[in-house]
C-alpha cells in the first residue's frame, strides 16, 4: 500500500511539473522579446534552423517556398525583408533561389525579370563578372544597351 501511494504521488508530481513547463513555454511565447530570442537562437544555429525547415516542410507550413513557388513563398519580389536578415541567412536564401532556378525555368525567368528592374545592381554584377574574366567588355556594353531599351 505504501509503495502504491508513493508511486501514485511520484506520478502526480511528474504530471504536475510537466503541466507547469507548458505554462512557462506559453508565457514565454507571449513576451515579444523572449519570442525574438527564441527565433534568433533557431536562426543562428544551423542544425536548429535545418530542423525547423524540416518541421515546416513536414507540416506544409512553408509550402510556397518549399515546393519551389518563389513568388508565393516570398523569396522573389519582396526584398525588403532580406535587408534585415543576417548575412548568412541571406546567403542561404540566395543559394535556395539559385538551386530553384536551375530546376524551374519559370522561376528563373521571374528572377531575371526582377533583376532587370534594378539596373544599378545589374551594372554592378556585370562589372564584377568582367573583372573576373567571365565576360568581356563588348558583352557588358551589349547588355547595358539592351537594359536601356
Amino acid at each position: 500500500m505504501k509503495n502504491t501511494l508513493l508511486s501514485l504521488l511520484a506520478l502526480l508530481l511528474i504530471s504536475a511539473s510537466s503541466c507547469q513547463q507548458s505554462d512557462n513555454v506559453q508565457q514565454m511565447l507571449r513576451d515579444e522579446e523572449d519570442r525574438r530570442q527564441v527565433y534568433d537562437a533557431i536562426l543562428e544555429d544551423e542544425q536548429m534552423r535545418s530542423e525547423m525547415m524540416a518541421y515546416m516542410r513536414d507540416r506544409n507550413m512553408g509550402a510556397g517556398m518549399m515546393r519551389g513557388d518563389m513568388m508565393q513563398g516570398g523569396m522573389i519580389g519582396d526584398t525588403s525583408g532580406m535587408v534585415s536578415l543576417h548575412r548568412q541567412q541571406m546567403q542561404q536564401h540566395m543559394k535556395q533561389m539559385m538551386t530553384l532556378c536551375e530546376a524551374d525555368t519559370a522561376a528563373c525567368n521571374e528572377m531575371s525579370r526582377l533583376m532587370l528592374q534594378h539596373q544599378g545592381m545589374m551594372s554592378s554584377m556585370m562589372q564584377r563578372m568582367q573583372k573576373q574574366g567571365i565576360v568581356d567588355s563588348s558583352h557588358v556594353n551589349r547588355m547595358r544597351q539592351r537594359m536601356n531599351r
